[in-house]
């Protein structure tokens, strides 16, 4: 392989493990810091679903989700708002606060430390993607695959 093709290799390893960790330990600390117990946030997160939601979860939200969001925030909205703002940050923490916000509704409780709870805990993945994509563009194609994992492990974990 070229030199620039391990590169790429290397680059998509790590930010694989690196994912992983940031997806897992905050919302560990987040969960500890807003109930006081791990087990309670995530029960909260996974509630009794009717058959037909369930399955609809299974079918449709992880290949949906997985080809729309990326790329909306980072493909389309990131590069529109940095030329319309004519600020590299700006264009890029609007899509990842936004995005991180977006998974507070997943599931919709009305509750305010929960609501936190999903913020803080998705933020730094949110960050890591938004980051990776404004330094990598081409890294879409293995994020849309990864979101779409992660989809389908959600949407089995609620059956």
């Amino acid at each position: 392989m070229p030199d620039m093709a391990w590169r790429f290799v290397r680059v998509h390893r790590a930010l694989t493990l690196v994912s992983g960790l940031v997806s897992f330990l905050p919302a560990q600390a987040a969960t500890l810091w807003l109930f006081g117990d791990v087990a309670r946030g995530f029960n909260l997160l996974a509630g009794p679903l009717p058959t037909w939601v369930s399955q609809l979860n299974l079918s449709a939200f992880p290949v949906l989700v997985a080809l729309t969001e990326l790329p909306t925030y980072f493909g389309y909205v990131m590069p529109r708002l940095e030329a319309l703002t004519r600020s590299r940050w700006l264009g890029v923490l609007v899509p990842i606060v936004v995005l991180a916000a977006q998974h507070c509704l997943l599931p919709f409780l009305l509750n305010e430390r929960f609501l936190l709870w999903r913020f803080v805990m998705f933020l730094p993945f949110a960050l890591l993607i938004g980051l990776s994509l404004r330094w990598r563009p081409r890294l879409m194609p293995y994020w849309i695959i990864g979101h779409g994992l992660i989809d389908v492990l959600t949407a089995l974990s609620l059956l």
